[in-house]
C-alpha cells in the first residue's frame, strides 16, 4: 500500500504573545474589546505533510530553522510513522 502525501513548508510563521493588559473600556451595550498590542518572540517555521487519501496532517514539524537537513529531518521523521508504507511525497 501507497501513501501519497503533499509536502508543505512555510517559514517566517510569526508567533505572538499576547500582553496581559486591560481591555478597552466599552459604551453601554457594545462588548468588551481586548487591546491589540502583543510581545513578539520571533518567528518559526512550519513543514507539514497531508496525506491526500485522508486529509490529515502527517509528523508536522516546527523548528527556528528551514534548511535541507531540517526537510530531511522531517521526510525521516514522516517515514517513521509507518516505515512499511511505500511513501510518495509530492
Amino acid at each position: 500500500m501507497f501513501s501519497l502525501s503533499i509536502t508543505s513548508a512555510l517559514s517566517s510563521v510569526f508567533t505572538p504573545f499576547f500582553s496581559d493588559q486591560d481591555t478597552l473600556p466599552t459604551r453601554p451595550g457594545l462588548i468588551e474589546r481586548r487591546e491589540f498590542e502583543y510581545i513578539r518572540h520571533g518567528t518559526q517555521s512550519l513543514m507539514a505533510n497531508i496525506e491526500v487519501a485522508t486529509g490529515q496532517v502527517v509528523a508536522p514539524s516546527i523548528g527556528d530553522t528551514r534548511t535541507e537537513a531540517d526537510f530531511c529531518e522531517h521526510l525521516h521523521q514522516t517515514i517513521a510513522t509507518d516505515p512499511l508504507a511505500g511513501w510518495i511525497f509530492v
